[in-house]
C-alpha cells in the first residue's frame, strides 16, 4: 500500500514538471513572436522584412502648432473677409480678448491624412486671421466647418487641419463676422466727413447736412446683418431712391437705400448689401421729404405703379412684374431729356411700334407705347432718343 503511494506521488510529480516545463517554453516562443513586427497601416517593407514608419520629430514635435496658444501675446488680431470685402481690420482690447476667449473653450478635433484640396478650393475660405508675427495663418471654412492652421517655415510649411462641431463653428465664426463688421463700419463712418449730402434722385432733391445733423445722422446707422448680395439682384430701388453721400478731403462714397430696410454700401473699402434698421431711413424722410403727388397724366405717375404687363411687337417680351421692372423702367424713361411734342394729338410717328407697356396703379392699367425714338403716354407724345434701346437694356437686367 505504501509503495503504491509512493508510485502515486512519483507520477503526479512528473507531471507536474511537464506542465511546468509547457509554460516555460510558451513563453519563450510568446515573447521571440511579439518582437516581430506585424504588417498594417503606418508600416512599409525594406528588404524583404516589414518595419514601423517612424515619424519625423520636425513634423510633429518641434514644428508643430500648438492650436489653443497660438494668439497668446498678440497686441492685436488682423482679420479678412474672403466673401464680402477684401478690407483688412484689426481687432485689438475687448474685442479680441472675446474672440481669443471663445476660440480656446471649443473642442477641436485635429484630422489627420486629411487631403482637404479634394475636399474644398483652398482659396475659398470665409475669414483669414494673419498671425504675422508667427507666421501663421488661420483659415474658417464655412463648407466643411474646418479651421485650417498654416504655417511658413524655412524650409517647409506646415498645415494642421480641426473639425469643430458645427453649432460651435457657426457660433465662432458668427462672432468674427459680427466683429469684423462692426469694426469696419466703424473705419467707414469715422472720423466724421467733411459734408454728408442727403439725395432724392428722382425729385432731383439735394440736402446738405450740417455739422450736429452729421452726428445725428451716423448715430442712426445702426446694421442688422450682411446680406448675400445674390439674394438682392433685382430688388427695386423705392421712390424717391434716396442716397447718403459722405465727402471727405480726397474721396467720396455712398450708401443707396433700396429701400427702408436694405441698403447698398459702396465705399472704397467695400461693395456689400445690409439691412439696417429703420431709424435711418425715418431720419432721412423727416430731413428729405418727398412724396409722389403727380397728376395721372404726367410720367411720373408711372413710379406709382404695382405691377408691369411688358409685350414687345417682335415677340422677345411677353411678361408681367411686379418686384422690379414697374418701377425701373419709368426711372429710365425720366432720366432722359424728355421733349414733349407739341399737338400731340396730331403728331405723326414715323415709326413702328416697338413694345407696350401696361402699368397698374390704383387698380387700373395706364398704357405706354414705346417707338425707336417716342413714346406715347395718354394723350402726350414725347420725344427720347434711343428710348427703345434703353428699355430693351433695362429688360435685359435681372
Amino acid at each position: 500500500m505504501f509503495k503504491n503511494k509512493k508510485i502515486m506521488l512519483f507520477i503526479t510529480f512528473i507531471m507536474a514538471l511537464f506542465i511546468f516545463s509547457g509554460i516555460i517554453t510558451y513563453r519563450l516562443v510568446l515573447g521571440k513572436r511579439s518582437e516581430k513586427p506585424v504588417a498594417g497601416p503606418g508600416l512599409q517593407k525594406d528588404g524583404g522584412v516589414n518595419k514601423l514608419e517612424k515619424v519625423k520629430d520636425t513634423e510633429y514635435n518641434k514644428g508643430d502648432i500648438p492650436i489653443n496658444d497660438i494668439f497668446d501675446g498678440l497686441e492685436k488680431l488682423s482679420v479678412r473677409s474672403n466673401n464680402r470685402s477684401t478690407s483688412l481690420v484689426e481687432l485689438t482690447g475687448k474685442d479680441k480678448s472675446v474672440f481669443i476667449a471663445n476660440f480656446k473653450a471649443l473642442q477641436k478635433e485635429r484630422v489627420d491624412g486629411l487631403n482637404l484640396e479634394e475636399m474644398v478650393d483652398l482659396s475659398s475660405y470665409n475669414y483669414e486671421i494673419d498671425i504675422i508675427s508667427k507666421n501663421i495663418k488661420v483659415k474658417f471654412h464655412d463648407k466643411i466647418e474646418n479651421v485650417v492652421i498654416e504655417k511658413k517655415g524655412d524650409s517647409d510649411n506646415l498645415k494642421r487641419i480641426y473639425k469643430l462641431d458645427k453649432k460651435e463653428y457657426d457660433g465662432l465664426v458668427g462672432l468674427l463676422e459680427d466683429l469684423y463688421f462692426d469694426k469696419l463700419f466703424e473705419e467707414i463712418l469715422y472720423p466724421l466727413p467733411d459734408k454728408i449730402y442727403l439725395n432724392a434722385r428722382d425729385e432731383n432733391d439735394l440736402y446738405l447736412m450740417s455739422k450736429r445733423e452729421i452726428k445725428d445722422l451716423i448715430s442712426k446707422f445702426k446694421i442688422v446683418s450682411i446680406e448675400d448680395q445674390q439674394e438682392h439682384i433685382g430688388t427695386p430701388t423705392l421712390y424717391p431712391s434716396y442716397d447718403i453721400t459722405f465727402k471727405r478731403e480726397d474721396y467720396e462714397y455712398s450708401f443707396y437705400m433700396k429701400n427702408h430696410e436694405l441698403m447698398v454700401v459702396d465705399t472704397p473699402a467695400v461693395y456689400l448689401y445690409c439691412k439696417y434698421e429703420k431709424e435711418l431711413w425715418d431720419y432721412i424722410v423727416g430731413k428729405l421729404p418727398h412724396r409722389n403727388t403727380s397728376e395721372k397724366n404726367e410720367l411720373k405717375y408711372l413710379l406709382r405703379s404695382e405691377r408691369v404687363i411688358v409685350k414687345s411687337l417682335d415677340g422677345t417680351y411677353d411678361f408681367e412684374n411686379a418686384t422690379y421692372y414697374h418701377i425701373e423702367i419709368p426711372r429710365q424713361i425720366l432720366k432722359f431729356d424728355i421733349k414733349e411734342i407739341e399737338n400731340s394729338n396730331n403728331a405723326v410717328i414715323e415709326e413702328e411700334l416697338q413694345i407696350l407697356l401696361k402699368f397698374l396703379i390704383n387698380g387700373k392699367y395706364k398704357e405706354v407705347l414705346v417707338y425707336n425714338n417716342y413714346i406715347v403716354y395718354g394723350e402726350r407724345t414725347y420725344h427720347l432718343t434711343n428710348v427703345k434701346e434703353h428699355i430693351t437694356s433695362t429688360l435685359m437686367l435681372p
